[in-house]
């Protein structure tokens, strides 16, 4: 062993001076041309940050998210100078590689689009967008996922690159973790990527050794941190590795995050209206349109609330900044409306063309300089404070691993009221509006390799064992939509494999899949408090009397929680 540990530093010393980004090349998004990172070292490396892919809806390999590490660079001092991220840091992550099976040359020069890309079916893995997979081709991918077909390959980004993937390409929020590393742990840190880059291809296991994990356990082994490295769940979702990191003090929140296009637009939505509202309050006998036309779901309709709008304030000198910063939320607002995954989809709605018609016919109006809007900046500066509340409400913990002993009292139909004992435990479990701090996102519920039993002096009273059960919503800032006023109140839920046996009644239900469509009635902030009602079909195994039945059920569930 002595002999490996040896050979293992002689290894990093010959590697500390080999570049990491030897033989990739990156490009500039926007214009295609290479762009050069420079040095990675730690005279170039200003600090590390962990990123959290918040959980997709696209496909379900972004079930639980995903993980990257930015490296921040000091190679770009125009983005220092106007206080903006910079684009060239570097981001690296670990991914099933489906294609060479060795980690790629380079990152994809950018090219025009010409066919759309249509998604795949049950990929585990991430895959390209532009993949057109056969269903038995996806399944048999997705296998190979599960068991380790795949080597895991280093994979390496610009930050610019990874914010468009992401919040753009794939609708995903981009959570931050600052990493509080000394010099010490940045050395070492960065002389374990050169040497994982050249010697590190371990097997693919979505639910153990994954995007997350690998990188976290790299991580752990760079700056020496055993808890970290050593770290090796059945199940390793990305939130509660985050969760670990922030317990043993090694990561920090940061805020703002960089948030998803559907984000940016329902922070639009709140900006133009509290413009909307002041407006009204000052001039409250004109004919002002309702709100609820300027964020109804027909862009005609939100077109005719803009003109309505203008006509009102077009009179009035003192309006017509005002206008003009509505126009510019406008726009951002109809982000809520696109779909930037579908096919050959068309950014321009009716509502954005008008919006951009009305700031031109300001112009003639307006005094110059025009005033200069930096949108990014209101939406950051409007939701930071909720975000650092979010991030504060809670503990870091996850219910990985969770477990219980107990007592329950049992009232039965045909026997005496009595106190049986309990044992409960799950892989990974989430309730709806989850009080982790890190939680997948609080507008969903998991429930993965759970199971409970009641203990009777004659053996087992009642048991319960849950292969799957989700709940999900699509995330809206923190809280869900009603179903009354958006169509983002439906959520869908799945079950695979779900049995409960119950003695008294010599009764055993088993749910083998089962699908079902929720609808949030009423939700607080942060959905701490919710209702919601499901209705569904489950493909389901009866057993009474040793009687055996296979049936299609339909089953309705109303859900409540007061916080």
């Amino acid at each position: 062993m002595r002999w490996i540990a040896l050979l293992y530093c002689l290894a990093l010393v010959n590697l500390s001076a080999a570049p990491l980004l030897e033989s990739f090349i990156f490009y500039d998004i926007k214009t295609g041309a290479p762009i050069q990172l420079g040095d990675i070292s730690t005279n170039t490396v200003e600090g590390f940050e962990l990123l959290y892919a918040t959980p997709g809806t696209g496909d379900i390999s972004e079930i639980a998210g995903h993980l990257l590490l930015r490296l921040r660079l000091n190679n770009y001092p125009w983005a220092k100078e106007q206080v903006l991220e910079n684009p060239h840091d570097l981001v690296i992550s670990f991914l099933a590689d489906t294609e060479t099976g060795q980690a790629k040359p380079q990152t994809p020069q950018p090219e025009i689009q010409t066919e759309c890309w249509k998604p795949n079916w049950f990929n585990l893995v991430n895959t390209p967008r532009d993949s057109n997979e056969h269903a038995l081709a996806s399944l048999w991918q997705s296998l190979k996922g599960l068991s380790g077909g795949f080597p895991i390959a280093m994979d390496l980004q610009t930050l610019e690159h990874t914010i468009k993937s992401y919040t753009i390409e794939q609708g995903r929020n981009l959570l931050r973790y600052q990493l509080n590393l000394d010099l010490q742990q940045t050395q070492e840190l960065l002389n374990h990527l050169r040497y994982v880059k050249e010697h590190y291809q371990p097997p693919y296991f979505f639910f153990s050794q994954n995007c997350g994990s690998v990188l976290i356990k790299i991580l752990g082994e760079g700056i020496g941190h055993k808890e970290t490295a050593t770290f090796s769940p059945l199940v390793a979702p990305p939130h509660s590795l985050v969760g670990n990191l922030i317990r043993c003090g090694i990561a920090t929140p940061l805020t703002p995050s960089f948030y998803s296009y559907k984000r940016k637009g329902f922070i639009a939505q709140e900006l133009l209206n509290a413009d909307y509202t002041s407006l009204q309050t000052e001039a409250p006998a004109e004919n002002w349109p309702e709100w609820s036309t300027l964020i109804t779901r027909s862009p005609a309709k939100r077109a005719k609330a803009l003109r309505q709008l203008e006509a009102l304030m077009k009179n009035d000198p003192n309006l017509h900044e005002k206008l003009y910063r509505m126009a510019a939320l406008a726009q951002e607002a109809e982000l809520v409306f696109a779909d930037k995954g579908q096919h050959c989809e068309n950014y321009t709605s009716e509502a954005t063309a008008e919006a951009r018609a009305i700031q031109k016919r300001l112009l003639a109006f307006l005094p110059d300089p025009t005033p200069r809007l930096r949108i990014d900046e209101m939406l950051h500066t409007h939701y930071e404070p909720l975000e650092q509340k979010a991030l504060s409400q809670g503990r870091p913990h996850t219910q990985l691993f969770t477990h219980s002993l107990g007592l329950s009292y049992i009232i039965p139909q045909h026997e005496k009221n009595q106190w049986l004992p309990s044992i409960e435990g799950a892989l990974l479990k989430q309730e709806m509006g989850s009080s982790s701090s890190v939680a997948m996102q609080r507008g969903s519920a998991l429930l993965l390799g759970g199971f409970s039993l009641l203990g009777h002096d004659e053996g087992i009273h009642e048991w319960n064992i849950t292969g799957l059960r989700i709940e999900k919503f699509r995330d809206q800032l923190n809280r869900v939509s009603s179903v009354g006023h958006s169509s983002r109140g439906f959520g869908l839920g799945l079950t695979v494999l779900d049995y409960k046996y119950r003695k008294f009644a010599h009764y055993t239900h088993g749910s083998l899949a089962g699908i079902a469509l929720t609808g949030n009635l009423l939700s607080s902030w942060h959905h701490k408090a919710f209702l919601n009602v499901s209705a569904g079909s489950d493909w389901a195994h009866h057993q009474e009397n040793r009687d055996d039945t296979l049936a299609l059920d339909f089953p309705l569930k109303i859900e409540s929680l007061v916080s």
